[in-house]
């Protein structure tokens, strides 16, 4: 089992503002906190860097918090849970270990039995995760004299945390600081060497995984073979909801002219992680460059709601993904904002991953797309048969707004002979070896 889909919804969103209002003691009766408020708890115990017990001052409710948008490596005794490829640039899992404990023992000392702490939820994400506990931000005056330290983000400034890949609205600002403490190789990122990461799969494409896959289409109507270079196989069947019929069912379509292409699956889901086969992480990776005229790292949007979304993905979902990339050299982040600036805005990529998104993108966010695509950006849309309909139809307008004919079709493909078990799988997880080698995109990356 991955530490990741034991944590999977653990973290949540932001707050949108560190100066938030005093706390009004009635708003906290039977654990409903307002969000946006903070509010006066005194800590009871101290689990590991990233749980902390508290008692709210006004009635005595307790609460088990589970720090929002960071990630604390696993201590000695939970180490079965880590994930070693979420650690960029680590490969080292005793080393994590290590530091597991050193958060631990960082937390303690922030917090002994009887500090005074503040605590707020985000208005934008559950309360309680599924274990629980309090998804929540603790504030605590270091000096007593009134200056806040936001204890999440000095996790991450410390190098005893990493930023967790959700829809926090404050991600961004995260990821700036986690970067900022790779640069300077403080904690547990004394041993992160991204450039020198082990190479991983990275042989050339006979076979791709799709699971959930829905077949791609135009808007007006079926695609041409010529821009589809990978087929389900011939013993592939659609189950339609209205959508396109084929005979030959296209699960990736291409539009160079726009420099954008729609891909029908979620082939890098660490959810079927145990069923994935096929080399699904050269081809996304050559069939970005092939659309793309400039470098840099490749992006994956998290911020129109994907995180723990069953149909879309934010980057905590694609770990062995980054891992992959991480051997070719290769950064791969999340941004929750098109229009900010630093070391992890647009402009820095090659590309930006999309995966179907169940807030619709604005005219801003579009425009800086559409600029992005202008200066050599290439955009891959990821959709999934189990996309709700209105994830789906924003997945589709993005493609229009961006200039595209691609859309995502409206049904699902199954295979009761080419599956992830061979034939004896799940007929919704389907494999295919039917790709058209004339696009450049099968060969070894490297």
């Amino acid at each position: 089992m991955h530490r990741r889909d034991v944590l999977r919804g653990l973290a949540a969103s932001g707050i949108s503002a560190l100066g938030l209002a005093a706390a009004d003691p009635a708003m906290a009766a039977d654990s409903q906190l307002e969000p946006g408020t903070w509010y006066d708890a005194t800590v009871t115990d101290v689990t590991d860097g990233d749980t902390v017990d508290v008692t709210l001052d006004s009635d005595g409710t307790e609460y088990e918090i589970r720090v929002l948008g960071v990630d604390t490596p696993e201590t000695k005794r939970n180490g079965k849970y880590e994930s070693v490829p979420e650690w960029e640039g680590i490969e080292d899992d005793k080393h994590l270990t290590t530091w597991g404990e050193n958060a631990k023992d960082y937390a303690q000392d922030v917090f002994p039995d009887g500090t005074a702490v503040q605590i707020a939820v985000d208005e934008a994400e559950d309360e309680v995760d599924p274990y629980g506990r309090l998804l929540a931000y603790i504030r605590y005056d270091p000096d007593g004299d009134g200056t806040y330290t936001l204890y999440n983000r000095d996790l991450i400034e410390q190098g005893y945390a990493r930023v967790y890949g959700s829809s926090l609205t404050k991600h961004d600002d995260f990821w700036q600081a986690e970067h900022d403490a790779q640069a300077a190789g403080a904690g547990v990122w004394a041993q992160s060497d991204p450039a020198n990461t082990s190479e991983v799969d990275d042989d050339p494409v006979s076979e791709l995984f799709f699971p959930k896959v829905s077949s791609v289409r135009t808007d007006t109507g079926a695609i041409d073979p010529g821009r589809v270079p990978v087929f389900a196989e011939s013993t592939a069947y659609q189950q339609l909801s209205g959508g396109v019929s084929y005979d030959q069912i296209p699960l990736v379509g291409v539009d160079e002219s726009a420099s954008v292409a729609m891909v029908g699956g979620l082939s890098i889901n660490e959810a079927y992680e145990d069923q994935q086969t096929g080399q699904h992480e050269v081809f996304l990776t050559n069939l970005v460059d092939y659309l793309s005229s400039t470098s840099g790292q490749l992006l994956i949007d998290g911020g129109h709601g994907q995180f723990n979304a069953e149909h879309a993905l934010s980057n905590e979902d694609a770990v062995h993904y980054q891992r992959y990339l991480e051997g070719q050299d290769i950064a791969f982040e999340q941004v929750n904002t098109l229009d900010g600036v630093g070391d992890n805005a647009l402009s820095t990529a090659r590309a930006i991953l999309i995966t179907n998104p169940p807030q619709a993108f604005t005219t801003g966010e579009v425009d800086a797309l559409s600029t992005f695509v202008s200066n050599g950006g290439a955009v891959v849309l990821l959709g999934s048969a189990l996309a709700s309909s209105s994830a789906r139809s924003n997945l589709d307008a993005l493609a229009a707004d961006l200039g595209s004919d691609l859309r995502l079709n409206d049904d699902q493909v199954f295979d009761d002979q080419n599956n992830a078990g061979k034939g004896r799988g799940d007929s919704s997880l389907i494999t295919t070896g039917n790709i058209d080698s004339s696009f450049p995109l099968f060969g070894s990356y490297s």
